[in-house]
């Protein structure tokens, strides 16, 4: 969602979701029944695996908002697929 616009500097403010996929077969695992499909993880394990560097090309200054608790969601699939979704 679009929040402001200023047209003179051409800056204008957003509030989405930034979500990555990507496989780390290193994460892999055996699921050992047909019912599960993916784990959803706590988000404190976002900091003991690798991550891809994201950037944003020609980006201007951003930032993140700060809450009390993190709004990110973090899963992964017996494969080693990992889906990660910030607000």
């Amino acid at each position: 969602m679009i929040c402001s616009v200023t047209t003179t500097p051409q800056v204008y403010s957003l509030d989405c979701y930034f979500r990555q996929v990507w496989t780390d077969t290193r994460l892999s695992f055996n699921a050992t029944s047909e019912r599960v499909n993916n784990v959803s993880l706590n988000v404190k394990m976002l900091e003991r695996i690798w991550r891809p560097d994201t950037i944003f090309i020609n980006g201007g200054p951003s930032y993140v908002h700060t809450i009390t608790t993190p709004n990110k969601f973090f899963r992964l699939s017996p494969d080693g697929t990992i889906l990660y979704s910030q607000r």
